[in-house]
């Protein structure tokens, strides 16, 4: 995982180990986990990334790359068989309007102003 993160793994843990998870949201292809503390867990899932629900009593599924582990016992981990899953922490804001958000006007804008090829 270290190669794809961009923090230590060590760093990330602690940045993030024992805060509390206030809320997800989708920014572009990425989910972004943010914490007490200001601190935001981009993870841009790729093609075969998936959260699965875990608890402490279990051994981590199969290609799995993250695990969080609430009070109580109950988490999730992050597994992907391809291991092309993107974590990040603190991610930049994006420099593309999002697909899902963009107004008409400002889509029209977007496109060439004459055909090519």
């Amino acid at each position: 995982m270290d190669k794809k993160l961009n923090v230590s793994s060590n760093e990330l843990k602690k940045k993030l180990e024992n805060q509390k998870l206030e809320g997800v949201e989708r920014v572009g292809k990425t989910l972004q986990f943010h914490f007490g503390a200001n601190d935001i867990l981009g993870l841009h899932l790729m093609l075969k990334g998936e959260l699965q629900a875990i608890s402490r009593e279990e051994s981590l599924p199969s290609h799995s790359i993250l695990a969080f582990y609430f009070q109580g016992g109950s988490g999730f981990a992050v597994t992907d068989r391809l291991r092309q899953a993107t974590p990040t922490l603190n991610p930049p804001d994006p420099e593309a309007p999002d697909a899902l958000e963009i107004s008409e006007k400002d889509f029209i804008a977007l496109l060439p102003k004459e055909k090519k090829g």
